[in-house]
Formats: C-alpha cells, sequence, structure tokens
C-alpha cells in the first residue's frame, strides 16, 4: 500500500481500516467485503503516472518527448480525410506538449457509425504516450455505474471509471467515452448527471466514488467523449465539452481509405495476400457506389471481407496449401538460445523423406518446395509441441481477379443502379429533397397528387410531428400563391421545400427541375434562412443518384463550403472582366492602329466613290 503513493488522507482511513480488519476474525461476514475493499484501495494507481512521451519514445514525467509531427504523419497515416479534425487535435496535442497539466477542454467526437471515432482517440493516446482505457456508456441508465455503489449494498462494487483507471494501472490514462449520447435515465438516478462533476475540471480534482468514500484525483485523466448526435446530450453536459463534427466521407475518400487501409487488413485477416487475391480500383468503386450506402466504412469493410472470405475457400480447397513442419531444437554442439541454435536449418518432414533447407523462414522454404515441385503431406501433429514448429504457407499461383460477375455471385445483385432518381421524377407530382439523419445525409423522394375532394391534406407514412407541421406550412405557402402559379388551389403537399414543389409540379410540369433537389424548409412567410450546421452533410449523398445541381437558400451561400464552386462558377466572368479593362487601359499595338488606319481609309474611298 505504501507503494502506490497514497496521499495522507487516504492513508490515515486504510490504517484505520487495517485495524479494524486486525480486529475480525475470518469466520465473520463482512471480513471478505473488508478485505475487498482494502485490496481495492491498494490496487489504485494513487501517485503512480504513466510515461509521458510520443510515437518517437517516451520519458517518463516528462512531455519533451511528445513529437507532434510524428503525431501529424500519424493521423495521416491512420486517417483519410478530416482535415479540420485533425488539426484540432494536433493544436490539443501541441498544447499538452507545452503544459502537461493544462485542465484543456473535453473534447467530444460527433458523426455518423463508421466514421473513425473511436480510432481518432487511440491515436491521441498514442501521440501522448498514454494508455488507452474504454468505457462504453451505451444504455447505461444506473447512476451507480459512475459513482459506484455504496458498500452497505450485497454486491456492491465500484463505478466503471474507478474500474477502467484500475485497470490501466495509470492515473493519467487517456479515457474514451464511447455512446455518451445512449445515457439513459430511470428511477436509480441519471448517469448524465453524475458525468457533470467527472468532466469539469474544477470538480473532479476530488470525485467521490460511493463504494471508495474518499476522494480520487482524476485530474490528469484525459477525457474524450463520442456520440452520434448532440441532440440527446443534456445542454448542462454538453455545455462541458468541445463538440467537433465528423462528416461522412466522400466516395473518393471511400476509395483511398479502402485501398490503403481496408483492403489489406482484410486480407490479413483472413490469412490470404495480394498474390491470391487482387481487388481492382474499379471493383471497389462499384462496392460503394452500387452495394453500399453510408457516411462510413463499416459495410464496404463487410462486402470485402465477404470477398475474402470466397477466396479464402478456393485458395484452401486449391493445392496451394502446404502444411510445413520446421525443426526449432538447436542443432548438435549448438548451445540452446545462441545465434547458431536460431538461425539453424530447419527440416521439413513429409511423406517422401526429409528435405533440408539452410534457411528458417516458412515462406522461404515453401518458395523452394515450390521450385522443386515437391508435394508435402504430414501427419496429424499438436501445433506447438515440443521440437517442432508447424506453419501453413501458400506457393505462389496468379491471383483471383474480382470481377463484377463475381461481385453478383458473391454478393448478388446490386442495391443500387444510380438511375433512382432520373427515373422517378420522369413523371410531374415528384419532388427531390435531401435531409440528414443521424447515419448522413439521405435522398429523399416527395410525392403529391392531385384530385377531385373537399381540399384536404392527406398525408402517408411515418412521419413525425416536425415534418406534418411542415406539410401544413407547405401547403399554406402554395395556397397563398394559388393565383399567382395556377387558377385552381393546391390539394396535396408534404414537407420541406421539396414539398411546396411537389404539388406544384403535379400541376404544372415545367416546375420544378427533375434533377434539382432542395435543400431547406420553407416559412410561411418569405424569409429563407441559410443552411444549418448539416446542410453540407444532407447535400454530400447528391451525387450518388445522379444529381448534380442543388437549389438552396441564397444566405446559404455565404457558407465556406460553397467558396470554392462560387470560384468556379465566377471564374469566367472574371477573365472577361480583366481582359476588358486592360482593352481599355492598355494603349492599341502599331499593328491594331495600322489596321483601324486602313479601315477608316477604305470606308471614305467607298463614300466617296458613292
Amino acid at each position: 500500500m505504501k507503494e502506490v503513493k497514497m496521499p495522507p488522507n487516504v492513508w490515515r482511513h486504510v490504517r484505520r481500516e487495517l485495524k479494524r480488519l486486525h480486529k475480525m476474525q475470518p469466520q465473520q461476514p463482512g471480513y471478505s467485503t473488508t478485505r475487498q475493499y482494502l485490496e481495492l484501495l491498494s490496487d489504485l494507481p494513487w501517485g503512480i503516472s504513466s510515461p509521458v512521451g510520443g510515437p518517437g519514445g517516451a520519458a517518463a514525467g516528462s512531455s519533451a518527448l511528445i513529437d507532434v509531427a510524428a503525431a501529424k504523419d500519424q493521423l495521416d497515416r491512420e486517417h483519410f480525410g478530416l482535415e479540420r479534425v485533425k488539426q484540432r487535435i494536433l493544436e490539443y496535442i501541441a498544447v499538452r506538449k507545452l503544459k502537461p497539466d493544462a485542465t484543456g477542454p473535453v473534447l467530444c467526437f460527433v458523426g455518423p457509425p463508421g466514421v473513425g471515432k473511436t480510432s481518432l482517440v487511440s491515436s491521441i493516446a498514442k501521440a501522448l504516450g498514454r494508455k488507452f482505457v474504454r468505457i462504453a456508456l451505451g444504455g447505461v441508465k444506473d447512476e451507480a455505474d459512475i459513482r459506484g455503489h455504496r458498500r452497505t449494498y450485497v454486491g456492491s462494487m465500484p463505478g466503471r471509471l474507478i474500474e477502467g483507471v484500475k485497470r490501466v494501472a495509470v492515473n493519467n490514462p487517456v479515457m474514451l467515452l464511447d455512446e455518451i449520447d445512449k445515457t439513459g435515465a430511470d428511477a436509480r438516478g441519471d448517469p448524465a448527471a453524475a458525468l457533470l462533476e467527472v468532466l469539469d475540471p474544477e470538480q473532479n480534482k476530488c470525485f467521490q466514488d460511493h463504494y471508495l468514500g474518499v476522494p480520487f484525483d482524476l485530474s490528469r485523466v484525459v477525457f474524450v467523449a463520442t456520440a452520434n448526435r448532440s441532440a440527446p446530450i443534456p445542454a448542462a453536459l454538453l455545455d462541458r465539452m468541445e463538440v467537433i463534427e465528423l462528416p461522412g466521407y466522400t466516395p473518393e475518400e471511400k476509395q483511398r481509405i479502402a485501398t490503403c487501409h481496408l483492403i489489406p487488413r482484410v486480407l490479413e485477416q483472413h490469412g490470404i495476400t495480394k498474390r491470391h487475391l487482387h481487388i481492382s480500383d474499379h471493383a471497389v468503386e462499384i462496392l460503394i457506389t452500387r452495394y453500399t450506402r453510408e457516411a462510413g466504412v463499416r459495410n464496404l469493410s463487410r462486402l470485402l471481407a465477404a470477398l475474402a472470405r470466397h477466396a479464402a475457400v478456393q485458395v484452401a480447397q486449391s493445392n496451394r496449401c502446404i502444411r510445413v513442419a520446421r525443426e526449432v531444437s538447436p542443432a548438435p554442439g549448438t548451445a540452446p538460445g545462441s545465434a547458431g541454435a536460431a538461425g539453424s536449418a530447419g527440416s521439413l518432414h513429409g511423406s517422401g523423406g526429409a528435405l533440408t533447407t539452410a534457411s528458417s523462414d516458412p515462406l522461404a522454404t515453401a518458395a523452394a518446395v515450390g521450385n522443386a515441385k515437391v508435394e508435402l503431406e504430414m501427419g496429424v501433429e499438436a501445433i506447438g509441441m515440443e521440437g517442432k514448429e508447424v506453419a501453413a504457407v501458400m506457393a505462389d499461383s496468379d491471383p483471383i481477379e474480382v470481377t463484377e460477375e463475381m461481385l453478383e455471385k458473391v454478393l448478388g445483385p446490386p442495391k443500387f443502379d444510380g438511375k433512382e432518381a432520373a427515373e422517378r421524377v420522369a413523371t410531374p407530382g415528384v419532388a427531390v429533397g435531401l435531409v440528414w439523419t443521424a447515419v448522413g445525409g439521405e435522398v429523399q423522394f416527395v410525392e403529391a397528387t392531385d384530385m377531385v375532394g373537399k381540399g384536404e391534406l392527406h398525408l402517408t407514412g411515418q412521419l413525425g410531428d416536425v415534418i406534418k407541421e411542415s406539410a401544413q406550412i407547405a401547403l399554406t405557402w402554395v395556397r397563398a400563391r394559388a393565383a399567382e402559379l395556377f387558377p385552381p388551389p393546391a390539394t396535396a403537399a408534404t414537407s420541406s421545400s421539396a414539398a411546396s414543389s411537389s404539388p406544384l409540379s403535379s400541376s404544372l410540369p415545367p416546375f420544378p427541375p427533375s434533377d434539382h433537389p432542395f435543400d431547406d424548409t420553407i416559412p410561411a412567410a418569405d424569409h429563407l434562412p441559410p443552411l444549418g450546421p448539416y446542410g453540407a452533410v444532407s447535400s454530400s449523398p447528391a451525387p450518388r443518384p445522379a444529381i448534380v445541381p442543388t437549389i438552396m437558400p441564397s444566405p446559404s451561400l455565404r457558407l465556406p463550403f460553397l467558396l470554392p464552386i462560387l470560384l468556379v462558377l465566377l471564374l469566367p466572368v472574371l477573365l472577361l472582366l480583366v481582359v476588358w479593362l486592360l482593352v481599355l487601359l492598355l494603349p492599341p499595338p502599331p499593328l491594331l492602329l495600322l489596321l483601324l488606319r486602313s479601315h477608316h481609309l477604305l470606308v471614305r474611298h467607298r463614300q466617296t466613290s458613292q
């Protein structure tokens, strides 16, 4: 207990508990619980910290070796895209390097599933040279999971935070609070309210766990949270964190991620290499555009794994799999553990006799066997038996090429063909809208039809209250301008700007254009507010169903993500303006003056001749 460097107040408490345990008999009911309590206190790292360093090394008690450049290289190597997010992480690491005891903000990564939130936190831990611990908060409804149970209860135990600190055995780890938006509340308390003390730098210095009964310092722990949505998080808890939005990946980014990260990892997990399965860029593009529609890359990884399993079956069923047993016992006359024993020749035992090679590498041995065209078979032996080591190696052969026919055979027919929008909006009465969801942007088709009736509005589908109110607003907008649009009033509408254009399309075929989606809601008045923070996310899937132009309110043009589009559109106009100014300001060249003079003389000659 003295080795864990307890604070003086905790040490006095421990000594009282030890005296109490000394007076008790092992047969008494409270003996085991008191002993478990003291063992927990002795296992906690009260004054033990992990060495602070970075990817290039570590130094105990110093942050001099936190290499920001190495951290940047690691983030670029493990994560493609997300430039703004990685820049914020580098700023966070740089502050920790200059001031290790800084009480910085608690970062909260908010984004759809599969965009790399958890792996980003793991990269932060590697860059800081600290241990990493993950606390899953999804479905937690009991406050005792955060603060622990009181020792008076049967089966009491500390909270998840104290258990996580005990598991890593240091008091300054990087602790991930995963799925912080999935916590609930019931009669047993509100875990989100208990997290208020944990995430407050001014209060977590003396965090009080109900089971411990003594304060524990959590100020050295680097807390990072993740969530899919920020709306379910209570306002008081959200105020203690700095929210960093992680948008979904574009198809180009998914292509790079699959080529550089997913395919090598999937092949390694299934025991094959690029020599056995070759997935071209065209095949990856088909998987992204015609088999998956997601913000992240999890479904793409599952499809790649299905292709790898199909290839593994073909490789395993063929004769290209060779079982090799290698002698690992030291050679005669060589001392165990010496260099000669480690690099001694290996013996391959098979039905055709023994073949001895000068290499101890099973892959090199298999290559030699394949070149000699010798087929080996082994008897049944236990892997890891004394004196032998068994390995499965693959002989070289032509790789399996992934084609469209193979994709349809393994994965089935494509789920998306890219022509859905053009086919559905070919007839009047259908408009296209862009919506935001917790798992990324989606394309929504709004259909409307007019019929003889009483002028009522009928909505279909499982719509929420907000969508129903938007439908009423859209119908009000159309009816208020019925005299300008068409003589009879509209009798059908649905939500958002697309909803108001859908009944107009059913009565006026030229409006709206079939390939122009809408990305905003309309109020009853004429003012259109700019897009919210998810405007770019909801408009990201627009190119997937062959939709390029997007109708947005004009105030949204001030958003940063539209500046490149404006520059591209205005570039020809700017070039023409520059040429016009140059013609007006610069003196004309001599050749031009000569041509103008000749033209003037020619005109005068024609006039005199007439």
